[in-house]
C-alpha cells in the first residue's frame, strides 16, 4: 500500500477471487464428513477468520488502487502544459 504498487494491488484482487471458490469447496467437505461437532466448529472458525483476513486484504488492495490513481492524476493535474 504504502509503495503505491498498482500492478500487485490489482494481482492481489484477482488472486482473492479464487478464495471465494476454494471456500466453498472446504465448506462442502466439511458438511459431507462424518465429524465431531467441535471439530466441525473450529474449522467453520478457521473457515471465517480466513474469510475476514481475505476481505481485509482486499480492501487494502483497493485503497492502494484508489491512491495510487488519485496520485497519478493530481501530478498530470499539476504538469505544466506546454503545447498552448
Amino acid at each position: 500500500m504504502f509503495k503505491r504498487d498498482y500492478e500487485c494491488a490489482d494481482k492481489i484482487i484477482i488472486r482473492l477471487e479464487s478464495f471465494v471458490t476454494l471456500e466453498n469447496d472446504l465448506i462442502t467437505l466439511i458438511s459431507s464428513k462424518k465429524l465431531d461437532p467441535n471439530v466441525s466448529s473450529i474449522l467453520r472458525l478457521i473457515l471465517d477468520s480466513s474469510r475476514r483476513i481475505v476481505d481485509y486484504s482486499r480492501d487494502i488492495a483497493e485503497v492502494t488502487l484508489n491512491r495510487t490513481i488519485e496520485e497519478t492524476s493530481s501530478m498530470q493535474a499539476l504538469k505544466p502544459n506546454f503545447s498552448k
